[in-house]
């Protein structure tokens, strides 16, 4: 078919200039390619959970390095991570926070992360300046909007045009609750004692004796206060109304059921008895802990079939135990989700305890689902799409907002009836004696059952969050990280603020690895500075200064086997350092270790030394002195003795052993087995002594030998190296009888002539031969040898043939 005809722009130009001009009204300003700033945090709320989730699919681990070997996977996994980090560079770029991630091909992961980390809580803190001034409004010394030179931004214009309430993450100046409660709080690591005074519903008395603990911390307590209500719960068993299969009943919608306020002690009381007559609660919390080193609840949010209830337990902190009455029978069925922490923040706060708990946290991992959060179950079960916008909100605010107040009541609005859906499920998939849901019973009953306890600080904790970074400090590094974990500890003890609030883990790290010596070298790494870290600067030094100087020197521990280029570092204990000249100092003199092994000589063959020396010349004077040394010693040897000796000295010094006797006699073995055939191996010392010196002499004539046989030379300077004594004798060098010193004495040698060598020199010039540059007399034949040609000069003397 053919298209339909439409006016040309001609046309449509023409009418347009003809139509009288009527103003339209403005369009609310776009942010970011969004109609509103509404819209955008919806939309950009939508893209952060769906990266979220495809992230959390990825392998993990040792898997992840197994995908990694798949080339496929490999190359998809680089491109996505460029992808990303390049993304990440622009955003870090555009925000101007002062972090430089230009050079990406020379950081690693680690350094990645700490400049996000950095990136995000300097944004946060633009955030919160924002939000305080939009929420204060304009001050005095503001000029009006219409006033300013400067543009307002899209999303400024947005916010005021759609009229909405701000989502506060997190609220300043704001009073402490906690300095208006009536129990003061109590950092210590003192044992945490119940704060029950009348145990309701109770099978066995009220019983707070301190119970000794079997192992305890260093500094921690060494006793602690059992549960009030353990018998109770170790001998529940939920009925079979909780356990079996009943008819679902479907919840009010929320603008048809009413829901209560509660922040007196009269409504509170009005509650009490309200719940006392129910059979089943939905009951969880919303609390506090980054303004706060322990944390406290700051609101409590309770449903049942028909009502909601808010109960503000900041105004009511110390009354909050009255729920005592319906939250320890066991006949009233509390439905929680994901009680771990709601279990101990109540004991901690209010003195309550729970008696006969369902888990739906617990009831989703029965059931193998994949997700166990309550906005998943609220999207299966009830089809709720959760607004999670508010769940790290400061629930300190009051008065809480509208939306506030609407997410705490989906909370628990509809977990009653999710309770019914998944208790049906269970008895469907379970056997005839309901294993399943009996199970998420007894899982239930044992969150019940946790005690809680004052955080005890432990240096461990500095080690697996050293550890857990992946970084590498030297000795001095480490120490000043683990002092400063300790300062930080002790900091928000005092304060009861958060360890996050007080030192973020970024701002530890980088501390830790400039190590800085001025307040102004402490300030520079913490950007944003905290408060108290602005406040305890100079304390921060000196902290930092005291742990380099107590640090002790750390060895580097690298496995061989490990795969990663990384080491971990310990320090080493100052019991283990030792002096370097004490360890090598043997404990026991020479003359000790020599008597012990029998080979000292006596006072007699001292003096027969002496006597030697005065009546006998050089060769008789080593010969009586190697006799003087073997008169006190037995004649044969002994390997026993000689091993007795290095056992002796074992017990002194690190560096003999018995491994020196035995490399010790195999050089003597060695030895022996070069002799002629014939000769035994040595069997005393003087055979020893005299095959140690013949042994030298070969060593010093094979020395002269290599020497004199050099390159080039032919068969008759062979022949004369290998006789050497023979030549010397020929040519009068060597006496007949081998007495070096006679040998002297017959051979006279005149002074060097200069002047004859100048003109042999000359002589020699013009054949290219070097002429001798000396020669023994002539007139004595026998010591007189015929002159030879000069084979060979090495420096300053002359080998002849």
């Amino acid at each position: 078919p053919k298209r339909p005809l439409k006016p040309n722009r001609h046309a449509r130009s023409m009418a347009a200039a003809a139509a009288p001009t009527v103003e339209e009204p403005k369009r609310e300003a776009a942010f970011l390619g969004q109609p509103d700033f509404n819209t955008f945090s919806q939309t950009l709320l939508a893209s952060l959970v769906a990266g979220t989730r495809a992230s959390n699919g990825l392998p993990k681990g040792t898997d992840y390095d197994f995908y990694r070997t798949v080339p496929a996977f490999r190359k998809l996994m680089n491109k996505a991570g460029a992808r990303l980090m390049a993304t990440v560079s622009k955003l870090v770029e555009r925000e101007s926070v002062g972090v430089n991630m230009a050079d990406q091909q020379e950081l690693d992961d680690d350094d990645r992360m700490e400049h996000v980390s950095k990136t995000c809580t300097v944004l946060l803190e633009r955030v919160d300046r924002v939000l305080d001034d939009i929420q204060s409004g304009p001050t005095e010394e503001t000029p009006p909007a219409t006033q300013t030179t400067t543009s307002k931004p899209a999303w400024a214009s947005s916010l005021s045009a759609t009229n909405k309430p701000v989502h506060l993450l997190h609220a300043k100046n704001i009073r402490p609750p906690q300095l208006d409660f009536d129990d003061k709080v109590d950092n210590s690591p003192t044992p945490f004692v119940p704060k029950i005074k009348n145990k309701l519903n109770a099978v066995v008395p009220l019983s707070l004796e301190p119970q000794p603990i079997a192992n305890p911390l260093p500094k921690g307590p060494s006793v602690y206060y059992p549960h009030p209500y353990q018998h109770e719960l170790e001998t529940f068993e939920p009925s079979a109304r909780f356990t079996g299969q009943r008819a679902e009943q479907l919840p009010l919608p929320l603008n048809k059921s009413p829901c209560t306020w509660i922040q007196d002690e009269e409504a509170l009381q009005c509650l009490v008895d309200f719940l006392d007559t129910q059979t089943e609660i939905a009951v969880d919390l919303e609390a506090h802990n980054y303004r706060s080193y322990q944390g406290f609840t700051c609101l409590m949010q309770i449903s049942t079939r028909t009502s909601d209830f808010l109960v503000d337990t900041l105004a009511l902190r110390s009354k909050l135990h009255l729920l005592n009455s319906s939250f320890t029978d066991p006949n009233i069925l509390k439905v929680m989700h994901g009680a771990d922490s709601d279990i101990l923040w109540l004991q901690r706060d209010f003195g309550l305890y729970i008696v006969n708990m369902f888990d739906t946290g617990q009831a989703l991992r029965t059931l193998n689902f994949p997700r166990f959060g309550l906005a998943y179950a609220l999207k299966y079960y009830c089809n709720v799409t959760a607004n999670k916008a508010y769940q790290l909100a400061d629930w300190r605010l009051r008065p809480l907002s509208l939306e506030m107040l609407l997410y705490a009541r989906e909370d628990t609005h509809y977990l009653l009836y999710i309770y019914d859906r998944m208790r049906n499920e269970l008895v469907a998939k379970g056997n005839e004696q309901n294993n399943l849901v009996n199970a998420v019973f007894r899982k239930s009953k044992e969150l019940c059952l946790q005690r809680y306890e004052r955080p005890v600080y432990s240096p461990e904790a500095a080690t697996e969050l050293y550890q857990k970074h992946n970084r590498t400090f030297n000795a001095g590094q480490l120490a000043v990280f683990r002092a400063l974990h300790a300062w930080r500890d002790q900091i928000a003890r005092d304060e009861d603020e958060s360890l996050r609030y007080v030192l973020p883990d970024h701002m530890l790290f980088e501390l830790a690895s400039v190590c800085p010596r001025e307040y102004t070298q402490v300030l520079a790494c913490c950007q944003p500075t905290p408060p108290l870290v602005r406040h305890y600067v100079h304390n921060i030094v000196e902290v930092v200064l005291m742990a380099r100087q107590e640090a002790v020197p750390a060895s580097v521990v690298t496995s061989k086997k490990s795969t990663t280029n990384k080491a971990s570092y310990e320090p080493m204990e100052e019991d283990t350092v030792e002096d370097t000249e004490e360890f090598h100092d043997s404990a026991i003199t020479l003359d000790e270790l020599f008597d012990s092994a029998g080979w000292v000589a006596d006072a007699g063959a001292t003096s027969a030394i002496a006597d030697a020396y005065r009546d006998s010349d050089d060769e008789d004077i080593e010969q009586a002195e190697v006799d003087a040394k073997l008169a006190g010693v037995r004649a044969s040897f002994s390997q026993t003795n000689l091993f007795r000796a290095l056992s002796v000295s074992e017990r002194f010094s690190r560096n003999i052993s018995a491994d020196s006797g035995k490399l010790l006699m195999g050089d003597m073995r060695a030895t022996a087995a070069d002799l002629p055939e014939g000769e035994q191996e040595p069997s005393s010392y003087a055979e020893i002594y005299r095959l140690s010196n013949l042994n030298r002499r070969r060593n010093k004539d094979k020395k002269k030998l290599k020497e004199d046989s050099q390159p080039g030379r032919d068969d008759s300077e062979g022949t004369a190296g290998a006789d050497s004594e023979g030549f010397m004798q020929r040519i009068g060098w060597l006496s007949g009888d081998r007495d070096p010193r006679g040998a002297a004495a017959a051979l006279p040698v005149r002074p060097y002539d200069y002047a004859a060598h100048a003109d042999g020199q000359a002589q020699g010039a013009g054949d290219g031969r070097a002429k001798p540059s000396f020669q023994p007399y002539k007139d004595n034949d026998r010591h007189s040898a015929p002159r030879s040609k000069v084979t060979q000069k090495q420096g300053n003397r002359s080998i002849y043939k």
